[in-house]
């Protein structure tokens, strides 16, 4: 993979990560909202709604993070054990 792209793929993986925290947050919304009318089955269905988008984000951001450091570790020289 080339710089340019692995550094497309690092801007991509980071704004997915921040759409899916942001609909974490709606979906602790409707959490809210069913827990405050007594739906004890709904609001558990959206949480684990918001929990999974927040799994998720943060596997999109160990990605970036893991693709990022071996970019910038390319052009140090190798080091003998």
């Amino acid at each position: 993979m080339a710089m340019t792209d692995a550094l497309v793929k690092i801007t991509t993986l980071r704004a997915q990560r921040d759409q899916l925290l942001a609909h974490a947050k709606d979906l602790d919304a409707s959490t809210e909202q069913c827990a405050a009318t007594n739906n004890t089955e709904g609001a558990s269905a959206w949480r684990r709604l918001a929990n999974l988008a927040r799994s998720e984000a943060h596997w999109l951001n160990f990605r970036a993070t893991v693709l990022s450091d071996s970019i910038n570790t390319l052009g140090e020289p190798r080091k003998c054990a």
